[in-house]
């Protein structure tokens, strides 16, 4: 970008005549890298005061908004915020002064003013609600610099604003970026665990409760002592009737074996696909497994595995609100294996096979079975029907005369027309590569 742009993205500065353009307004929201090498280095106090005058830029905003839109005004949220000049101004702003900005606005929504004379609040009723709620939802879209700090003000802005405006999966994204790089707070940790538990999150859908529950879950097991070793860090499944007993199970061993069984479950959590693991992660698995023992990774190995093919799921109550009552309309739904731990199992089930772990296999052909089931008391999840699958195609082409013959019992004693299907699909895939027909 020109020096112009940079001056004002530091400093606020304009020069008449800036324009910034569509192509860099995406660059901006992070939906596109920027098409150079080239990189600024610049020493900037980020402790943005009142003077920059957070009202007048919202100000800005809302009339050029009102100016090229004909929606009435509790409509305008709805413009097409990247043809304003004045939201690109916005978005070119250092990262830290767009973070202050967000909590001004916040701060104007729940109305948390500090005094009666402060200057963030003067003439907050020129502009709707929901045009702010618009404005924060895209900030939290971009690039931000969040602390501690402001992730405990979200999340409790969040909380306190039924119905939920401010989109939690964007609070989400940025949490995990920033717990990669930091230590979160003891203050913070508390929080996260709170909210974990808090009622506000059951009046969530239950696909969006199920992903923030496992991602902020995830996020406090990798803060946690044991993961954060030096020598021998532990790998904890997130909790579930699967997950609960993998941990349970890892617990018992040594120091050394905790952290190399804990090691191959990280990388099988990681798996991209059920097919095939990269190299580099394929020798790291070898390795482990050999410091193991082959027989001792195979017994443990089935166990889990028998443990997914038994999987209980937990009941989860979730809720909805009741127009004009005081009560809340709750309603109890399956809560399936974690997206997490279905990818386990994946990578169970193809070194189960690698391995030629034949007391596996009547096991993976109930699994199977649950992959494809539609009920939500039997079925592992709605990510699942791929691990079903995988287990399929690991029966018909890795486990011999064994894991055919078991195959062509399950075609025909299945009521599922998917399975059918899928074993069928591995039967013309075996007589392309061998000239021999599975079924």
């Amino acid at each position: 970008m020109k020096l112009d742009k940079i001056l004002d993205y530091l400093f606020g500065y304009r020069k008449s005549g800036f324009e910034i353009t569509h192509q860099e307004i995406r660059i901006l929201e992070g939906d596109q890298k920027e098409d150079t090498d080239e990189k600024l280095v610049v020493d900037v106090d980020t402790s943005f005061k009142v003077e920059h005058n957070f009202e007048e830029l919202l100000l800005d905003i809302f009339e050029e908004a009102k100016e090229k839109s004909d929606c009435e005004l509790h409509n305008l949220y709805s413009v097409a915020f990247g043809t304003l000049g004045s939201y690109a101004n916005l978005l070119s702003k250092h990262p830290d002064y767009k973070t202050q900005f967000l909590r001004y606005l916040i701060e104007s929504i729940s109305n948390r003013k500090n005094s009666s004379d402060n200057y963030f609040f003067k003439h907050e009723d020129k502009v709707p609600t929901n045009f702010k709620l618009e404005i924060c939802n895209r900030i939290l879209k971009s690039r931000i610099g969040l602390t501690d700090k402001d992730f405990i003000f979200l999340i409790n802005f969040w909380k306190d604003s039924y119905p939920f405006q401010c989109s939690l999966r964007s609070i989400v994204r940025h949490l995990k970026k920033f717990t990669d790089k930091h230590k979160v707070s003891d203050e913070f940790e508390s929080t996260l665990v709170s909210f974990l538990r808090s009622k506000k999150l059951t009046y969530l859908y239950i696909d969006e409760y199920l992903d923030i529950q496992s991602s902020i879950r995830r996020i406090i097991f990798n803060q946690s002592v044991e993961a954060q070793k030096k020598d021998f860090p532990v790998f904890r499944l997130l909790p579930d009737y699967f997950g609960n007993y993998a941990n349970q199970t890892i617990k018992k061993f040594g120091e050394k074996s905790k952290y190399n069984y804990s090691q191959i479950l990280y990388v099988f959590c990681n798996l991209s696909n059920y097919y095939k693991i990269p190299e580099k992660e394929t020798i790291k698995i070898t390795q482990l497994i050999e410091t193991i023992g082959v027989d001792s990774y195979n017994k443990f190995s089935y166990n889990l595995l028998k443990r997914a093919a038994d999987y209980k799921p937990g009941l989860v109550t979730l809720r909805h609100r009741i127009a004009g009552s005081s009560l809340d309309h709750t309603y109890k739904l399956c809560e399936p294996m974690h997206k997490e731990n279905i990818r386990i199992v994946g990578g169970i089930v193809l070194y189960a096979a690698v391995y030629k772990n034949f007391q596996c296999i009547p096991v993976i052909i109930k699994v199977i079975e649950r992959c494809f089931s539609t009920l939500s008391e039997i079925s592992l999840g709605p990510r699942s029907r791929a691990l079903g699958k995988a287990c399929t195609q690991r029966l018909a082409h890795s486990y011999g005369e064994n894991g055919k013959e078991e195959l062509k019992q399950l075609y025909t004693r299945t009521k599922y027309k998917s399975i059918k299907k899928q074993i069928e699909q591995e039967s013309k895939t075996l007589f392309l590569k061998t000239g021999q027909s599975l079924l």
